[in-house]
């Protein structure tokens, strides 16, 4: 999944970056209800996502939502990025892109994709911004030296679950479910998107940008799921600093895990004290995280699923807590304590 390359992925200084792909989040689910896709989730959140295979490169796969039917996917790419070249008048495949990275690391997921044609490279994070927000940050950057880039933007997404509709309201795509309280939204960091909404598709058209030599532009894109009306309004505050200051997320996500990753290899007994272990370390880390879901609903306190692959474990059993717990302590003790709870 990760091809050796300089930029992000190299970045030493953070423990993160030293453990990529440590986990296989990669595939597209072939119906809403296939649970061989392993997902990506942070913060104790309710959705995970996945890396793209051969179709949705500079995208991501999903949301698996595990509030609906014990866990179901909501659309193999909730939000694809959709590039038009407005000097040829013609759609840029990213799918026939030269994949120069496509990673996980413990705090987030990143491609980095370049279009030799046009010479440009894109590069998409995927990261936690909260327990019911994702955020998708994309980046273009122009690598000719000579001259300009005349590009169309859009974003674009589809349902495969049912049950669930899109409408706009207020300059946002909201997402409904039948007969439950719990909302999707949808919102973007551009003001000047035009919509275009059907009941199981969506089009946001940022319009033309000009990206001159050398130069770079960028767009944010976010998703929350709330279990009532009363969490998506305090969401919100969430939201509109995220998509002025994306940057700011990725930062938060990176310090956090690298104090996890610090205290669980801390931990370590001397005598494992090599990569392959340490690996083995965060993979346990990684999964314990993937499974931990925040209070909702008659779940007053946080806790892990035994098992998110499995839809009869979207749960929490004293039997399995205390033994996360144990582990949890390692790392994170608010957390541990609130699994007993």
């Amino acid at each position: 999944m990760c091809c050796n390359s300089p930029g992000i992925g190299d970045d030493q200084s953070s423990l993160c970056r030293q453990f990529p792909d440590v986990l296989n989040y990669t595939g597209i689910p072939s119906d809403s209800s296939d649970r061989s896709v392993y997902i990506f989730s942070d913060r104790g959140a309710w959705q995970g996502y996945a890396l793209p295979d051969s179709i949705h490169l500079g995208s991501f796969v999903g949301p698996f939502l595990m509030t609906m039917k014990n866990g179901s996917w909501l659309s193999t790419c909730l939000s694809k990025i959709v590039l038009r070249d407005n000097d040829s008048k013609s759609m840029i495949n990213l799918d026939e892109a030269v994949i120069i990275e496509k990673s996980s690391y413990p705090d987030q997921l990143l491609q980095k994709i370049l279009v030799k044609d046009l010479n440009i490279e894109l590069i998409s994070r995927l990261t936690f911004l909260s327990n019911r927000s994702a955020i998708i940050h994309i980046e273009i950057e122009n690598l000719d030296e000579s001259e300009e880039k005349d590009l169309n933007v859009s974003w674009e997404g589809s349902r495969m679950l049912k049950e669930s509709s899109f409408s706009f309201f207020n300059n946002q795509v909201q997402i409904l479910f039948n007969d439950r309280e719990h909302r999707g939204l949808i919102q973007w960091s551009n003001s000047d998107v035009q919509a275009t909404i059907s009941d199981s598709t969506y089009h946001l058209d940022e319009g033309s940008i000009i990206i001159p030599n050398g130069g770079k532009w960028s767009t944010t894109i976010t998703h929350t799921f709330c279990f009532s009306t009363e969490e998506m309004e305090q969401e919100l505050h969430l939201l509109k600093d995220a998509l002025n200051n994306p940057q700011k997320t990725f930062d938060i996500n990176e310090e956090i895990w690298d104090e996890k990753i610090s205290r669980t290899l801390r931990v370590i007994n001397p005598q494992f004290n090599s990569n392959s272990y340490h690996r083995i370390a965060v993979k346990c880390l990684q999964t314990l995280n993937n499974n931990w879901r925040s209070k909702a609903g008659f779940l007053e306190h946080d806790g892990l699923f035994p098992s998110y692959n499995y839809e009869w474990f979207h749960g929490f059993w004293a039997w399995d807590s205390w033994k996360h717990a144990v582990a949890i302590a390692h790392y994170d003790e608010e957390l541990a304590k609130e699994q007993i709870r």
